[in-house]
């Protein structure tokens, strides 16, 4: 058998909501384990990547202890800050689907060590403070961290998570709001822009009102060049690849339309993500399941290009939202196309490396080979793909099981 999915708790918990016209399935709170070679493969990323990266990439951490050392951090990339927050988010996942209990130790261990290194104003990243938020891809490395720590608070109902991520809000509205700086100035759009969906589960946590007035002066500048405009452009009925900024980053703030959709009720969004959802699968999509020619949208899947790993596991989540927003079999039926060739495709069956790019035809390579560009000393196997990959499998906690008050939905 390919695989097998056991879901042992929490089914009750989908019956009896109610929800906005349209649609919005929520995810029930279940164990899943997953047999066959999926489950297989999960395991061996577990046991060989998920456990050994933080003691291997000790800079996962360090980085930000050294933001404001001298001397500094060494020189690390532009988005460095997102290592910990992706690799956080795949692991918080895959603990929903293991019997593991060395990843519910090291997550309580690592989660209060990384919210320790927090600063007074609420800053989570390593760069020094006279650059916080406001350049490099500052923000997007917050969007990660601040979805890997709601994720934990979600499933453990560790405050200590929601109040860091709640401060990390805090400063990005204290920098842009009411202050004369604007989010469109930190550059990088398609990936700083990202908090936009951070902040929107953020707000339905807390309900502070700045972090919506935010979210709102967010998306007045996508309409600003060379901004993406997605939702104008959505709403237009523009193809994806057609809009100013079809990047494979642009899915994450994308994604931000499910939350004004489930924070003010306002179909347009929904109807935004979804038309971005369609025409991406009519137009990039492979025929492993994959997207992304070149890091983005060229509207042909057959074009040649590097078929990144984070480009697939961004489509996924998309296509999480598109589902969950939909209830259309079709896109469950597209996210296990992905699940069960691409990603399968891109982590190795050791469990102990990924792909960067995982092509129609040629040979796949370990990502500290093809992008060693961005390890550092501390990090020397950490990527944006070898932190992300296993997020790929760690979603189908995501959309396996998805429940509303008719009962519930079996995708996987």
């Amino acid at each position: 058998m390919f695989s097998r999915l056991l879901v042992f708790a929490g089914l009750a918990s989908a019956c009896g909501m109610s929800f906005a016209e349209g649609q919005d399935l929520p995810q029930p709170h279940l164990t899943l384990r997953l047999g066959g070679e999926v489950g297989h493969r999960l395991d061996a990323v577990i046991d060989n990547w998920l456990l050994t990266a933080p003691s291997a990439n000790p800079g996962m951490i360090e980085m930000f202890r050294l933001r404001d050392r001298k001397p500094p951090y060494e020189d690390p990339v532009p988005w460095a800050g997102e290592f910990i927050g992706k690799y956080l988010t795949s692991t918080v996942l895959a603990r929903r689907m293991t019997d593991n209990p060395g990843l519910d130790a090291l997550l309580r261990r690592l989660i209060p060590e990384f919210i320790a290194t927090q600063a007074d104003d609420g800053y989570l990243g390593p760069f020094p403070k006279d650059q916080r938020l406001l350049g490099q891809w500052d923000l997007w490395g917050h969007y990660h961290v601040m979805l890997a720590l709601w994720l934990w608070y979600r499933d453990t109902g560790d405050k200590a998570a929601l109040d860091a991520a709640t401060r990390a809000a805090d400063l990005v509205c204290n920098t842009y709001l009411d202050t004369g700086k604007r989010v469109y100035d930190a550059g990088s759009h398609e990936m700083n822009m990202a908090i936009l969906h951070s902040l929107g589960f953020i707000y339905r946590e807390t309900g502070r009102e700045p972090y919506l007035r935010m979210m709102r002066e967010i998306l007045a500048d996508w309409e600003k060049p060379p901004a993406g405009d997605y939702y104008r452009q959505a709403l237009a009925g523009v193809d994806f690849y057609q809009t100013p900024k079809p990047r494979w980053e642009s899915l994450h703030p994308i994604m931000g339309l499910a939350e004004m959709y489930r924070i003010t009720g306002d179909d347009s969004y929904r109807q935004a993500l979804l038309h971005i959802w369609r025409s991406i699968r009519r137009t990039d999509i492979h025929n492993a399941g994959s997207f992304s020619t070149g890091e983005g949208a060229v509207g042909n899947p057959f074009q040649s290009g590097s078929i990144e790993t984070c480009c697939t596991v961004a489509w996924i989540a998309l296509s999480v939202e598109a589902l969950r927003l939909s209830a259309d079999s079709r896109v469950a039926d597209a996210i296990e196309l992905a699940t069960l060739n691409t990603v399968l495709g891109y982590e190795h069956p050791s469990g102990r490396w990924c792909t960067y790019d995982t092509p129609m035809d040629g040979k796949r390579s370990a990502s500290a080979h093809a992008i060693v560009f961005q390890s550092r000393p501390g990090t020397p196997e950490l990527n944006c793909c070898s932190v992300n990959g296993p997020r790929g499998l760690g979603l189908i906690s995501e959309w396996a099981v998805l429940g509303d008050a008719n009962g519930l939905y079996l995708n996987y």
